[in-house]
């Protein structure tokens, strides 16, 4: 009896610590690219972005055109300024409503967002961005999106 319970107690810390693990992994993530954003380095921010890639409701669906969105942005200096990780969360059926609430946009997260997918919300000087982030390779997440223009 005394070995179930500790078996239990000690199953509860692992999940426990995994769920406070994930929470942090994506925290991490979210700062990694807004460091990212805020390099202003549009040729890296286009090499760590997704295609299809989602723009304020628009998707995206050439690489060429999230180069430009990048260059664009860069170019006129924007910047996420003060930066601050109000919240992180797992993609879920209703995410999509962040970008656009179309029957469009929808199936388009269904077909395109993986299910591991992060949300993170940042509150800036200029307002609230969302940013969409995915599996990455060299240490950097993969964007899948940005709203809050």
């Amino acid at each position: 009896m005394k070995g179930n319970a500790l078996f239990v107690i000690a199953a509860m810390i692992c999940i426990t610590g995994c769920a406070t693990l994930s929470a942090g992994f994506a925290a991490r993530d979210v700062e990694k690219a807004v460091g990212l954003i805020n390099s202003q380095n549009a040729s890296e921010l286009g090499r760590h972005s997704s295609t299809p890639f989602l723009f304020e409701g628009e998707m995206l669906l050439r690489s060429t055109d999230v180069a430009a969105v990048w260059i664009n942005l860069s170019e006129n200096g924007f910047e996420l300024k003060n930066p601050v990780i109000a919240e992180t969360s797992l993609a879920d059926e209703t995410t999509y409503r962040v970008f656009s609430e179309s029957e469009e946009m929808e199936i388009f997260f269904s077909k395109y967002i993986p299910e591991d997918s992060i949300l993170g919300r940042i509150d800036t000087d200029d307002g609230t961005f969302h940013i969409l982030l995915g599996r990455g390779v060299d240490g950097y997440p993969a964007i899948l999106g940005i709203t809050g223009f």
